[in-house]
């Protein structure tokens, strides 16, 4: 027979009917349950306690780890994360929390797009990225450190083509699938007709397809000619064969010819600096004619280029003669004997004598005075009653003294003295007086030194030009 206790309200506890255990209830707590009669204790842990689990930030409502954590899918069909909490009691509200870490659901850094979070977790995938539009084939999407990137870059596709030498196929920006440039084959882009010889030496070129080596020699931008001749009034320079390019100073290819070279070709003799010719006038010059026909050239002299007459073709042209030029007179060279007076007068005494100490003798009388007729004076002429002397040592029929003018009044009784150097650098002398009537008398000075001298007196009567005049 079954005992049913009666508890302190009055109410009878079917045992049969309990079905609490000690894991249903809170730990602590009394209660009549299955299993016994007696009164039993709970050992649901209170999860409003920590337990050991961690709590919220700043709190003691405590944050339970569960015990198992799974995505699955639920009676909808929804994949949902589920959490399965530890054995406990639960109060509910905001008591008490199940958590995890957000590594535990695979939320991580690396799979966040950088600049983005979940879970408070901070991505960093891309941010190494540095990927641009252009970069990116168009219609493709990729990311860099700021985020979606639209592809930008254009998209070739394949690309097959065949170019020529010298032509060129420009890659532009982007992608290209399995590209084939492809050139042309040799022969048909080296056309041509050169050879060898056409081809400076060891200058190479591809003709039909072939390499071609040069032959012909480099000449030096100064070419010396071969030979000159003259055709036509044209000088016509034979120079080396060969590939004449290289430039002289001028900026040209240069051909020398050496200057008696070019003459000798046009037949031009050179004549050096100077040359003799002939003499003769015209109207108003004179000319040095005949000269030989060539180049003339200074060679550093600054007198030259010289046209040259000799002395002898002047004189003879001028007719310059010693017996025309005035005696004592040089012209070109030429001395003069030509003993013409510049006066008009008769010569009164003319010859040698002896003159020794005071005495004289070859005179026409002796004595220490010799008288000489003067004559009849024309007095009209301002040199009237002038004598002219002369007087010295005798050199082959000149004298060695100048003319000599000499005053001699009618009425003068003043005396002149004439004298000269003879041989032996002795002076000699004569005293000159004239009287009245217009004789002339010589007398010899004492004391000097004998000798043969010349004497010569004129009568003056008149003057063609101007004359020395002693007074």
């Amino acid at each position: 027979m079954m005992e049913i206790p009666m508890m302190s309200g009055g109410d009878a506890v079917d045992y049969d009917r309990l079905t609490a255990s000690t894991r249903h209830v809170r730990a602590g707590d009394i209660f009549l349950g299955t299993g016994s009669e007696e009164e039993q204790v709970g050992d649901l842990p209170d999860m409003s306690n920590p337990n050991g689990s961690a709590c919220l930030k700043d709190t003691e409502i405590p944050v339970h780890y569960p015990d198992d954590i799974r995505v699955a899918m639920d009676s909808n069909g929804e994949n949902k994360i589920a959490f399965s909490p530890p054995r406990g009691d639960y109060p509910g509200g905001t008591d008490a929390y199940i958590g995890i870490l957000p590594k535990d659901i695979g939320i991580d850094p690396s799979i966040i797009a950088n600049g983005h979070s979940i879970c408070e977790v901070m991505g960093d995938y891309g941010r190494d990225g540095d990927a641009m539009a252009g970069d990116i084939r168009e219609g493709v999407v990729g990311y860099n450190k700021d985020g979606r990137v639209p592809g930008g870059a254009r998209d070739y596709g394949n690309v097959n083509m065949t170019i020529q030498a010298g032509s060129k196929y420009e890659i532009g920006s982007g992608f290209h699938e399995n590209i084939c440039i492809t050139a042309s084959d040799l022969a048909s882009q080296t056309k041509g007709d050169a050879a060898a010889s056409d081809l400076a030496y060891g200058k190479k070129a591809t003709v039909n397809g072939k390499v071609v080596t040069g032959n012909q020699p480099v000449i030096p931008a100064i070419d010396p000619a071969k030979s000159v001749v003259q055709f036509d009034n044209i000088l016509f320079a034979r120079i080396s064969p060969g590939i004449h390019r290289d430039k002289a100073t001028s900026g040209y290819p240069e051909v020398s010819i050496p200057r008696a070279t070019a003459l000798n070709a046009m037949g031009i003799i050179n004549r050096g600096q100077a040359q003799y010719g002939g003499i003769g006038a015209g109207t108003d010059y004179y000319a040095i004619n005949g000269l030989p026909e060539g180049l003339y050239q200074k060679n550093g002299a600054a007198w030259a280029p010289e046209a040259r007459c000799s002395k002898n073709t002047v004189r003879n042209y001028l007719g310059v003669e010693a017996s025309k030029i005035v005696y004592g007179q040089v012209i070109a060279e030429v001395n003069g004997n030509r003993k013409t007076a510049d006066y008009v007068g008769d010569t009164l005494f003319d010859k040698d004598f002896y003159f020794a100490g005071t005495s004289y003798s070859y005179l026409d009388s002796g004595g220490d005075n010799y008288r000489i007729d003067g004559g009849t004076w024309i007095a009209n002429d301002k040199y009237a009653g002038y004598i002219l002397l002369q007087f010295g040592i005798n050199y082959n029929g000149y004298y060695d003294t100048v003319p000599v003018w000499y005053p001699i009044g009618t009425n003068s009784s003043r005396r002149f003295m004439l004298a000269c150097k003879n041989t032996l650098y002795s002076t000699v002398g004569l005293v000159i007086s004239r009287n009245r009537n217009g004789d002339i008398y010589i007398k010899g000075l004492n004391g000097y030194h004998s000798g043969t001298y010349r004497l010569k007196i004129v009568r003056v009567l008149r003057c063609n030009q101007t004359c020395t005049v002693w007074d």
